[in-house]
């Protein structure tokens, strides 16, 4: 039984690198507990918020590499808490928005989206977007009509 700090905080490391290795590796369900025996130690010992968001990070991931959904958004939200960082509240909120469109849950990958464009000062219109849409596909249309495709690289 391992009682001091510095080694509970050596296994955590451990448990982390394992699990993104197994990750790498395809290996998502001894990953999966890997990671999640990081958590559970760092909890114990009451890790910095960077660490414990880290660890968050890549549960959330491999809770939805191993196909559980709503337990990967669970643990995806609890991180986005844990941070103030505007690129890993990105990165989550780009796994969520993964999570949220592949289960048809699009209303909510907007609201993923607007809250990773929020931090950058930009955001997605939320009223009349079918409108917005149509008036930029033949803004797009007009300006590439009658163009040789090598030439609309040099388009804005």
């Amino acid at each position: 039984l391992v009682t001091d700090r510095n080694e509970i905080e050596k296994l955590i490391q451990l448990n982390l690198r394992a699990s993104r290795k197994g990750k790498k590796s395809s290996a998502y369900i001894p990953a999966l507990h890997m990671i999640q025996i990081a958590r559970k130690l760092a909890e114990i010992i009451g890790v910095e918020s960077g660490l414990m968001v880290e660890i968050l990070m890549e549960e959330a991931e491999l809770e939805y590499l191993n196909g559980h959904l709503a337990k990967s958004e669970e643990i995806g939200l609890a991180a986005l808490k844990l941070t103030d960082d505007i690129v890993i509240k990105a990165n989550i909120c780009n796994l969520l928005i993964t999570q949220f469109s592949a289960r048809g849950m699009y209303d909510k990958a907007l609201i993923s989206i607007n809250d990773a464009l929020i931090p950058l000062g930009l955001s997605l219109p939320s009223e009349d977007l079918n409108r917005i849409i149509t008036e930029e596909m033949k803004t797009v249309q007009e300006k590439t009509e009658n163009k040789q495709i090598k030439s609309l690289v040099n388009l804005p």
